[in-house]
C-alpha cells in the first residue's frame, strides 16, 4: 500500500513538472515529500488506579502547491495536503472522523481506512481565485485568513485557528470564505472577510490596520458562530459578537506583540457566557543567533478538558477554534532556539497552564540536520504533565511523544 501511493505522488509531482517547463510563467508547482514514525507513552492515574499505554505510528506526509498566472490581476492556488497513516492512532474506532479537524464547508477532504490500522487522506486545504487591481484585491475559495499578532495563541484569528503542537503542518488551516482587501496607502489595510464552516454556520469580520510611529495597530469586529457543544443546543449555534485589538511594535530590538478579543452572545446564541481572550509575546534575536520568545495567554473562561474522557489530550489532538486555544485560564510559554552550526538547530520550548480545574507543563525540545539543500532530518520531542480535577477525584497524566523525520522538499 505504502509503496503504490509513493509511486502515485512521485508520477504525479513528475508529470506537473514536465508540464511546468513547457509552460514558463503561467504555472509554477513545489511541495514536500517526508516520512515520520512516532512513539507514544501515556500514564494516567486516579488514586490507586493507574494506567500505561504506549503506541506506534507511521505518517508518510506529501504537499503539492500549484499556483497558476493567467494574466497580471488574475491569480490562482490549490494546494493538497496527502497523507498516509498506519499504527495505533488510526486504530482507535472512528479516528477517520476526528481526523478532519478543519472545519471547512465544501467537502474536499477525500479518505479511506486499509487493514485494521491504516488511513489515506487526500485534502485541498487550499483551492481559491483571487483578482487584483491597484490597491484592491478579492480574494474567493479556501485560504488562510492571518488576522493573528503573537506566535502560539491567536485571539485575532477568528476564522482559522491552528494548533501550535502540530509542527508537521506549518501552512496551517484554512478557511472556505471571500475576502476583500483594500490599501488606502502603504501603511494601512482594511479587510472584510466571511467564511462557512461544515455546518453552514456563518463568521463574517471586518479589520483594520495601520502604523503610526513604527507601530502597527488593527481593530477587528464582527459576528461569529460555531456548532454549539452542549447537550440541550436543539440545533442552535453558539454565537457571538466581537470586538478585538491587536499591536505589535519594537522597543530597543525587543519586539512586542499583544492581541486581545471580546466575545459577547447574541440573543440567540446557545451560548450565554460572554469571553475575554488576551495575548501577550515578547521575542529578541541576538548578534550570535541566539533566538528567545515568550508569551502569556489568558481566556477567561474554558471548556471542559474531559470531553469523552481522554483528559489533555482531547485538547492537544482535536479541532481547535478561537474559544479553545489553551488547556486553561493562564497559560506561559517560552522558547529558545540556536543554530549550533550553519546545518544543525537546536530548540527547546516549554509551557505552563493553570487554572482551577487543571495544571500542567509541557516540555518540548526539537533537533533538526540539514542533510541537503532540499533534505532535512529533524528529531521532536513531547513531554505533557497534568492534573486534573474532575468530580472529586484527581486525574493525573503523564504523555510523550517521538518524532522522527525525514523530508524532501521540491
Amino acid at each position: 500500500m505504502y509503496k503504490r501511493v509513493l509511486y502515485f505522488l512521485i508520477a504525479a509531482c513528475a508529470t506537473i513538472a514536465i508540464a511546468h517547463s513547457q509552460e514558463p510563467g503561467k504555472v509554477t508547482f513545489n511541495g514536500y515529500l517526508s516520512g515520520m514514525p512516532q512513539v507514544a507513552w501515556n500514564t494516567a492515574s486516579v488514586d490507586t488506579i493507574s494506567l500505561f499505554e504506549r503506541q506506534e505510528h507511521y505518517l508518510l506526509h506529501n504537499r503539492m502547491n500549484f499556483h497558476w498566472y493567467p494574466s497580471d490581476e488574475i491569480t490562482g492556488s490549490v494546494q493538497f495536503r496527502n497523507q498516509v497513516m498506519y499504527g495505533d492512532f488510526t486504530r482507535d474506532a472512528g479516528f477517520e472522523t476526528g481526523f478532519e479537524t478543519e472545519s471547512y464547508f465544501l467537502p474536499l477532504t477525500f479518505y479511506y481506512t486499509y487493514g485494521d490500522a491504516g488511513l489515506v487522506s487526500i485534502s485541498a486545504d487550499r483551492a481559491w481565485l483571487q483578482y487584483t487591481h491597484d490597491n484592491l484585491e478579492l480574494k474567493v475559495g479556501r485560504q488562510r485568513i492571518n488576522w493573528g499578532q503573537t506566535f502560539v495563541w491567536n485571539p485575532n484569528d477568528i476564522f482559522n485557528a491552528y494548533n501550535f503542537f502540530d509542527f508537521d503542518y506549518a501552512e496551517r488551516p484554512g478557511a472556505d470564505a471571500a475576502r476583500v482587501i483594500y490599501y488606502p496607502n502603504y501603511t494601512s489595510t482594511i479587510e472584510v472577510a466571511a467564511k462557512l464552516d461544515s455546518a453552514s454556520n456563518l463568521t463574517a469580520a471586518g479589520l483594520y490596520r495601520f502604523n503610526t510611529q513604527g507601530v502597527d495597530i488593527q481593530f477587528i469586529g464582527g459576528y461569529y458562530s460555531q456548532t454549539s457543544k452542549s447537550l440541550s443546543a436543539d440545533n442552535n449555534p453558539d454565537s457571538d459578537w466581537l470586538g478585538g485589538l491587536g499591536i505589535t511594535g519594537d522597543y530597543k530590538g525587543v519586539s512586542i506583540r499583544t492581541e486581545a478579543t471580546y466575545m459577547q452572545p447574541t440573543a440567540e446564541s446557545n451560548s450565554k457566557d460572554d469571553l475575554f481572550l488576551w495575548s501577550l509575546g515578547l521575542d529578541y534575536s541576538f548578534k550570535n543567533e541566539l533566538y528567545l520568545s515568550s508569551e502569556f495567554f489568558y481566556s477567561s473562561r474554558v471548556d471542559p478538558v474531559l470531553v469523552g474522557g481522554g483528559g489533555i489530550m482531547d485538547l492537544y489532538s482535536g479541532p481547535l477554534t478561537v474559544k479553545n486555544l489553551a488547556f486553561a485560564k493562564y497559560n506561559a510559554f517560552a522558547q529558545g532556539s540556536y543554530p549550533i552550526t550553519p546545518i544543525f538547530k537546536v530548540t527547546l520550548s516549554g509551557m505552563i497552564f493553570t487554572d482551577e480545574q487543571l495544571t500542567g507543563f509541557f516540555i518540548g525540545p526539537y533537533l533538526d540536520y540539514s542533510l541537503l539543500d532540499n533534505l532535512d532530518l529533524a528529531l521532536y520531542f513531547q513531554f505533557f504533565n497534568s492534573k486534573i480535577n474532575v468530580l472529586g477525584y484527581e486525574l493525573k497524566s503523564s504523555t510523550s511523544f517521538a518524532f522522527l523525520r525525514l523530508k524532501w522538499s521540491f
